[in-house]
C-alpha cells in the first residue's frame, strides 16, 4: 500500500514539474510573438502570420484572448490579398469553437476556411480545415461524412509527407470504422497507422493503436490475440508521462479478464484504473469502472462489492452529464436489486431504462436488459406486462435502426451533393478558359464529358451499394425469422413424435388384453407400466425445462462431504457400465476435508443423465473415465468415452432441447433428448457451465465446473 502511494505521488508530481516546463516554454513564446505585433506595421503582410502563430499557441490554455487576436487577425485580413494564410487563421479559429461543442459556428467557418484553402492552393491551410470538417462530422456522429472527410485529409498529408497526422488519420478512421461494426476496415485502418506511430519518439501512439487492434480483437472474441496486443500496448507505455493511456490499458485488460471468468487479475486491473482515474478526477471513466466491478461481482457472488460499488456509481451520478450513463445506472440499479429480491426496487429502475429509450449501450447488452426485464416481471405476476414492454421496446429499436439507416443514406446522399456542385463548378472554369482559349475547345469538352461520366458511374455505383446493403439488411431479418418460426415447429414436431409413437404402441397393447389375443398379458402389463414410467419421465423433464424458464427452479441446498457423494456415485457407474459390456477408470482426487453445499439430489440427476448417456452411446466393448476434483475453489468432473465421436458442429447443440446427434439411433436406445439440457439448467443453476467437446479416448468429453464459494 505503501509503495501504491508512493508512485501515485511521485506520478501527480512529475505531471506538475512537466506542466511548469511546458507553461515556461509558452508565455516566453507568446511574449515574444505579442512584442512582434508591437512592432510590425499593419501594412506589413508577415503580421498576418503572427496573428495565426499567437491563435495556434493560446487557444487551448486562454481561448477567449486567442478569439480577440483572431478578430484582429481577420479584420487585418481584408487589407491583404493572402487566402493561404487566411484559411489557417480561421482554422485555428475554428478548432476553440469545436472544443466549446459550438458545432453549428463550427460548420460556417469550415465552408469559409476550405474556400480560402481552394483558392490559394495552400497544401498546409486546406489540411487544417479538412481536419476539422473531419472531426465536426465525428463529433455529430454524421460518420458516413466523417470517414469522407478523413479520405480526402489522407492524401493531403501523404502531398506534405507529413506521417505524424497521416497516422493519426488512419486511427480516427479505424475508430470510425469500428463503431460503424465494420472490424476489417477498422483492422486496416489501425495497421496503416501502425507502422507510422513506430517511426515516432512518443510511444504512446504507437501503444494505443496496440490496444485498439486488440479491441478488434476482443469484439471478435479473439481473447488470447487481445490480451497479447493489450499487454504489448502497456509495455510501450510510461505510466508516469501517459497516465490516461496507462488507465485506459488497465482498464481494457479487466475487461478482458472478466469475459474470461479469470475474476481475480480482471479485479486487480479494475482497482488500479479506478486509482488512475480518481487521481485524474474521470468521473466517466469512475463510473464504467464500478459498472465493471458489479458485473464481476456478481459472477464471484460479492454482494458487499456488489453494493459498494452501485453507491459508489450513484454517488458520482450529480457530477456526470453524459446521458448514457445517467440511462445506464438504471439497468445497474435494477441488477443488483433483482440479485438482493428486492423485485419492486428493481422494477421501478428497469422501467425508467425502457422509457429512456437507450438503443445501443455500451456499458450492457440489451439483450441482458430484456431478460432481466422478464424475469423482474415474472417475479412480480406481470409476465404479460414484461412481453408489451420487451415488443414495445424491440419495436423503438428497429425503429432507430431504420432511423439510423436513414441518416446514413442521407449522409451519402449529401456526399453526391457535394460531388454535384463539385461539377458544376469545374463546369464554370472549363468555359471561361474556353472564352480565353478556343483552341482548347475540343480537348476540354472531351474532358467535361469524361468527368461527368465517371462521376454518374460513381454516382451509380453508391445507390448501387446502398440498395445492397438495405436489401441484405432486410434478408439477414427475414432469416432470422424464419430460422424462429422453423425451430417453433421443429420443437412442437419433436414433442408430438415423442408422445405419438409410445401412445400408439400403448394403444395397440390395450387392444390386446381387450380382445384377449395377447400371448402373454404379464408381459403386456410389463411394458404397459414401462411406457406409464417413460410417459412420467418425460412429463417430468418438460415441467422441470418450464419451472427453470419461469425462474421458479427452487435448489435444496445441503452441506456434505464430497468424496463420499462421488464415491457413491462411482459405483453406480460401474454397476451401469457392466450392463453395457463397458470398462471404468474412475479418477475421484478428493480428499476427506472437501465439503460443498449443493443440492445433492440434482447433482446426482445430472452424474445419472451423463453416466446414462455414456454408457448407452457408446460402442461395445469401450472405455469410460470418469474423473472429479477441486481447484480453486471450483469443483470440477469430467465424463469421457471412448467412439463414436460427434461431427464438430454438433458440440454445442447437444445441449439443445430435443436435438439428437443420431435420431434413429437415439429413438431406438430410448430418451426423451431432453437430459442434456436439464443438465445444463441444473448446473447453471448452480451457477457453474456445462460443456462438450472431442475426447482423447475417441469419443465425446463432457466437462462441468461449480463454484464453491457461493
Amino acid at each position: 500500500m505503501r509503495l501504491v502511494i508512493v508512485f501515485i505521488c511521485l506520478t501527480v508530481l512529475s505531471g506538475y514539474v512537466a506542466n511548469a516546463d511546458e507553461q515556461l516554454s509558452r508565455q516566453s513564446k507568446q511574449s515574444a510573438l505579442e512584442a512582434d505585433l508591437e512592432r510590425l506595421a499593419n501594412t506589413d503582410v508577415s503580421k498576418l502570420a503572427v496573428y495565426t502563430e499567437l491563435v495556434k499557441l493560446i487557444r487551448r490554455t486562454d481561448p477567449q484572448q486567442a478569439l480577440k487576436y483572431g478578430e484582429q487577425g481577420v479584420a487585418l485580413h481584408f487589407q491583404h490579398n493572402a487566402a493561404g494564410e487566411h484559411a489557417k487563421l480561421i482554422g485555428y479559429l475554428t478548432k476553440i469553437y469545436l472544443e466549446r461543442g459550438q458545432l453549428d459556428v463550427a460548420a460556417e467557418m469550415i465552408e469559409r476556411g476550405l474556400e480560402l484553402a481552394n483558392k490559394s492552393g495552400d497544401t498546409l491551410a486546406l489540411s487544417v480545415n479538412l481536419f476539422n470538417q473531419a472531426l465536426r462530422y465525428q463529433l455529430s456522429n454524421q460518420l458516413i461524412l466523417a470517414i469522407s472527410s478523413y479520405q480526402a485529409l489522407e492524401t493531403v498529408y501523404q502531398d506534405l509527407a507529413d506521417n505524424a497526422r497521416l497516422a493519426s488519420t488512419y486511427n480516427n478512421l479505424g475508430i470510425i470504422y469500428f463503431k460503424l461494426g465494420n472490424f476489417d476496415q477498422a483492422l486496416r485502418a489501425y495497421q496503416k497507422a501502425l507502422p507510422l506511430y513506430s517511426e515516432q519518439t512518443n510511444s504512446s501512439h504507437y501503444a494505443n493503436t496496440l490496444m485498439n487492434i486488440g479491441e478488434v480483437f476482443y469484439w471478435l472474441n479473439d481473447y488470447r490475440q487481445a490480451e497479447q496486443n493489450y499487454l504489448l500496448g502497456l509495455e510501450q507505455i510510461d505510466p508516469q508521462s501517459a497516465p490516461l493511456s496507462h488507465l485506459e490499458g488497465k482498464q481494457r485488460l479487466g475487461m478482458l479478464y472478466l469475459a474470461q471468468k479469470r475474476f481475480v487479475i480482471a479485479r486487480e486491473h479494475f482497482e488500479r484504473a479506478l486509482e488512475l482515474a480518481l487521481i485524474h478526477e474521470l468521473t466517466s471513466t469512475q463510473i464504467t469502472l464500478y459498472f465493471e466491478l458489479i458485473k464481476l461481482a456478481a459472477e464471484t457472488n460479492d454482494t458487499l462489492l456488489m453494493q459498494s460499488s452501485l453507491v459508489s456509481a450513484e454517488q458520482l451520478m450529480p457530477l456526470q452529464t453524459k446521458s448514457e450513463l445517467l440511462t445506464s445506472i438504471d439497468y445497474f440499479r435494477a441488477f443488483v436489486a433483482s440479485y438482493n429480491g428486492d423485485w419492486q426496487r428493481a422494477e421501478q429502475s428497469i422501467d425508467r431504462l425502457f422509457n429512456n429509450k437507450l438503443f445501443k449501450p455500451r456499458y450492457f447488452v440489451l439483450q441482458d436488459a430484456f431478460s432481466l426485464a422478464f424475469k423482474i416481471k415474472a417475479r412480480l405476476g406481470k409476465a404479460e406486462q414484461a412481453n408489451e414492454l420487451i415488443l414495445k421496446s424491440f419495436n423503438h429499436y428497429q425503429q432507430h435502426q431504420e432511423d439510423n439507416r436513414d441518416i446514413q443514406f442521407s449522409q451519402y446522399a449529401q456526399l453526391y451533393k457535394t460531388d454535384q456542385k463539385e461539377h458544376q463548378l469545374a463546369v464554370l472554369k472549363q468555359q471561361a478558359t474556353l472564352q480565353e482559349n478556343e483552341r482548347l475547345k475540343a480537348q476540354q469538352t472531351a474532358t467535361v464529358k469524361t468527368f461527368v461520366f465517371v462521376l454518374i458511374s460513381l454516382i451509380l455505383l453508391m445507390l448501387v451499394l446502398v440498395f445492397s446493403m438495405k436489401t441484405r439488411s432486410l434478408r439477414r431479418e427475414n432469416q432470422l425469422s424464419n430460422q424462429l418460426m422453423s425451430e417453433k415447429k421443429q420443437f412442437f414436431a419433436d414433442i408430438s413424435h415423442e408422445l405419438r409413437t409410445p401412445l400408439t404402441v400403448f394403444k395397440l397393447k390395450m387392444e390386446e388384453l381387450e380382445y384377449d389375443i395377447a400371448d402373454d398379458p404379464k408381459t403386456v402389463y410389463k411394458l404397459l407400466h414401462e411406457r406409464i414410467d417413460s410417459f412420467n419421465c418425460l412429463i417430468n423433464d418438460i415441467s422441470l425445462l418450464a419451472l427453470n424458464d419461469r425462474g421458479e427452479l427452487e435448489l435444496d441446498r445441503e452441506t456434505f462431504a464430497l468424496q463420499h457423494f462421488f464415491e457413491r456415485r462411482a459405483a453406480e457407474l460401474q454397476v451401469l457400465a457392466e450392463r453395457h459390456s463397458l470398462s471404468v477408470q474412475i479418477n475421484i482426487r478428493l480428499s476427506a476435508w472437501h465439503n460443498a453445499t449443493l443440492d445433492g439430489a440434482r447433482i446426482r440427476q445430472v452424474l445419472t443423465n451423463l453416466f446414462s448417456n455414456a454408457c448407452r452411446y457408446t460402442n461395445s466393448p469401450g472405455n469410460i473415465v470418469f474423473t472429479v476434483e477441486v481447484n480453486n475453489d471450483e469443483l470440477l468432473w469430467s465424463i469421457e468415452d471412448s467412439s463414436p465421436a460427434l461431427e464438430p458442429e454438433q458440440y454445442q447443440k447437444i445441449f439443445n432441447r430435443l436435438y439428437r446427434a443420431d435420431k434413429s439411433r437415439s429413438r431406438k436406445l430410448g430418451g426423451s433428448g431432453l437430459g442434456l439440457a436439464i443438465c445444463r439448467d441444473l448446473i447453471c443453476a448452480h451457477h457453474g457451465s456445462i460443456s462438450a467437446e472431442p475426447s482423447s479416448l475417441g469419443g465425446v468429453k463432457v466437462s462441468v465446473n461449480i463454484p464453491l464459494n457461493q
